[in-house]
């Protein structure tokens, strides 16, 4: 299954021109501030129509050697609401920040429009992109390389499997948390009505609702306890200062290329008409962070499955801790379509 969607995307406040200047690492470093135009394609051909992969001699679970040591499942399905994307440069040591469609990305709010995706149904866009925030230099491929990739969700609806072998033969019978889940995270206010950054729906018969933390009841309306993610994402607290959203987290991901060698960008090569593809990989998103490999069968219902739940990539601690694993980074000739 292919999951390709159109990118809006929305940067940092860009940065004015200035005047090159010395940097230790060697080169110069500026600022710089210009537009081009560019497509941009996410792939995924990572996600599972059967989410969960067991190793044949063991009850542990183990997907393609990621979460080697907590409990972590591939969607079979993804969709929801985005704002953003943009690409990290690293430039004579250096962060630099190039971003599609829009270039204040600070200002974004629950309310800001979004574009929608599904993973079956594959989109492209094409638009401006606008480079940069930050200092670096541009004037040669050996001087500056793209290294990360940050999207940025107004919410994502994943879908995964809690399989029977991973809770254990002895775990309570009629387990609800065993079987195919539907989950909704929320990650920005009022992207839905009254819903809050953090929040996390179920779904239920057709409908995406929330849980009451102390009950496990659902609802159709925000209860005053519902079960949330992380106090990480709760609490949000933009850790670039100025350079950044203030209220809703991102989602960062390394990147790799197709060839040997870091994805080296200058300048000239921006200002192209290129398409940007991200091969988005999926492969362990959904995360039990507090749960090793033994302690599935601590998943004794829904209400726990639920309470423990985070996606990979998202604040859990320090940044790189649960980190998604990487996008792989193409660019050619633009695709010119919409």
């Amino acid at each position: 299954m292919n999951l390709s969607f159109y990118s809006a995307l929305l940067g940092l406040v860009v940065i004015g021109c200035g005047d090159g200047s010395s940097d230790p690492s060697g080169g110069s470093r500026q600022s710089y501030a210009f537009q081009g135009q560019a497509s941009q394609r996410i792939d995924s051909d990572s996600l599972y129509s059967t989410s969960l992969q067991l190793q044949s001699d063991s009850p542990q679970y183990t997907q393609d050697g990621l979460c080697t040591s907590v409990i972590c499942i591939t969607p079979s399905q993804i969709s929801g609401q985005y704002f953003a994307l943009g690409l990290l440069i690293q430039s004579n040591g250096n962060g630099m920040n190039l971003y599609f469609e829009k270039d204040n990305w600070s200002d974004i709010m629950g309310n800001t429009e979004t574009m929608a995706f599904d993973a079956a149904s594959p989109l492209t866009y094409s638009g401006p992109v606008i480079c940069c925030s930050g200092e670096g230099d541009l004037s040669t491929p050996d001087n500056s390389y793209f290294s990360d990739v940050a999207y940025m969700f107004g919410y994502l609806d994943v879908t995964f499997e809690i399989p029977q072998a991973l809770v254990g033969s002895n775990g309570p019978q009629n387990n609800d948390a065993v079987g195919e889940h539907s989950v909704r995270i929320i990650l920005a206010d009022d992207v839905i009505t009254s819903a809050k950054r953090g929040d996390l729906m179920i779904k239920d018969e057709g409908r995406y609702l929330w849980m009451n933390a102390n009950t496990g009841e659902l609802t159709d309306s925000r209860p005053s306890s519902p079960v949330t993610m992380n106090e990480k994402v709760v609490n949000w607290t933009n850790p670039f200062g100025s350079d950044g959203n203030q209220e809703i987290p991102t989602l960062w991901a390394g990147l790799e290329t197709p060839s040997d060698g870091p994805q080296t960008v200058t300048e000239d090569e921006i200002k192209l008409e290129r398409t940007y593809e991200f091969a988005f990989n999926a492969k362990g998103l959904v995360i039990f962070p507090d749960l090793l490999h033994a302690d599935g069968m601590m998943l004794t219902d829904r209400k726990t499955m639920f309470s423990k739940f985070h996606v990979q990539g998202l604040p859990y601690g320090n940044r790189g801790e649960f980190s998604l694993p990487k996008t792989t980074l193409s660019i050619g000739e633009s695709l010119r379509t919409h």
